[in-house]
């Protein structure tokens, strides 16, 4: 369990978030996606992997993790799609 978990802190861990290229293709303009891992509120501070397309700035989620995002992840994820390069 690391601290941020211990102490119930609801900040993301130093490692958060990061964004990798995947191999696939966004369904709605077909550019490459990438990946954005984010804080989840499930169970701690857990991971969660999401796709973003800075082409058109689309963000697909699994079923319900939209859900699973912390309050912090939500708000840095929109801070990333926002600085996404045009």
């Amino acid at each position: 369990m690391g601290l941020t978990e211990r102490l119930g802190c609801c900040c993301l861990p130093q490692h958060l978030p990061r964004t990798m290229p995947t191999s696939r293709a966004c369904p709605s303009c077909h550019d490459p996606m990438h990946t954005h891992t984010l804080a989840s509120v499930t169970g701690g501070l857990l991971e969660l992997d999401l796709d973003l397309c800075f082409a058109c700035r689309g963000l697909w989620f699994d079923p319900q993790e939209n859900l699973k995002l912390s309050p912090a992840a939500v708000v840095q994820l929109f801070k990333r799609v926002a600085r996404a390069p045009a």
